[in-house]
């Protein structure tokens, strides 16, 4: 890694661009080349330095939302569909296989808790699932971590 890779990945940590063309704008900041900055970012990727780019979201937008944690017991048979019918859901953040009663598990976003419950049983319903858990969040904790890049 050299020192540009460093000031990607400084840049990218502190205040990756919500823009049509991020990566434009990262080169532009950085006094680079638009494809040289995301053959880079692919590159600091593929050497394990950047394990997935997402948003840092405001706690004011995070607050404008309701969230649950939704567990359920899938057929071992049906994982792969299941998974796959839960991930078409744009409110669904993250779905995680558990060794556990509960199997699969699951993140839910929705505008107030009654959208959330909806969506919840047209998933529960289409997949035939009768055994699950609801766990709804009380409160939000908006955790900032910043990694140094270390030369």
């Amino acid at each position: 890694m050299d020192e540009v890779d460093r000031k990607i990945l400084i840049y990218i940590q502190n205040e990756f661009p919500i823009d049509d063309r991020p990566y434009l704008k990262i080169a532009k900041d950085l006094g680079l080349d638009e494809f040289e900055v995301m053959n880079r970012i692919i590159n600091l990727y593929n050497l394990g330095y950047i394990k997935k780019i997402i948003p840092k979201l405001s706690k004011s937008y995070i607050e404008k939302y309701e969230r649950a944690l939704v567990a359920i017991k899938a057929n071992e048979k049906d994982i792969v569909k299941v998974s796959e019918f839960i991930n078409s859901f744009e409110n669904i953040t993250h779905n995680y296989l558990r060794d556990h009663h509960y199997n699969i598990w699951f993140t839910i976003s929705g505008k107030n808790f009654e959208e959330i419950l909806k969506q919840i049983k047209i998933i529960t319903e289409k997949l035939e699932i009768d055994d699950y858990i609801i766990l709804r969040s009380v409160k939000s904790l908006k955790l900032d971590t910043e990694f140094e890049v270390k030369k």
